[in-house]
């Protein structure tokens, strides 16, 4: 049995139809996937670049401190050289 000419219009325009829904489903997919990567690349370099600054502040820390005890120690030995004389 052959179908009217109106089902085929009908069926070419349905398919016309869902071709253009899975291209902008497509489209919304890839930029859903795109977003959920850019964020997590973001969040590991921001991970990192906060491990970096946590690093160089705990060498600045450690370097203070030894200032401090250096300046202490000269301190300390020139009263002991100035006591001396």
């Amino acid at each position: 049995m052959k179908n009217s000419p109106d089902v085929e219009q009908s069926r070419l325009e349905d398919n016309e139809d869902n071709n253009e829904e899975n291209i902008i489903n497509s489209d919304i997919y890839a930029q859903m996937q795109n977003y959920l990567l850019t964020s997590k690349d973001n969040k590991e370099e921001n991970i990192n670049q906060n491990t970096e600054k946590l690093v160089i502040l705990e060498k600045r820390q450690s370097n203070s401190r030894t200032n401090e005890k250096n300046k202490e120690e000269a301190e300390k030995s020139f009263d002991e050289i100035s006591k001396a004389k």
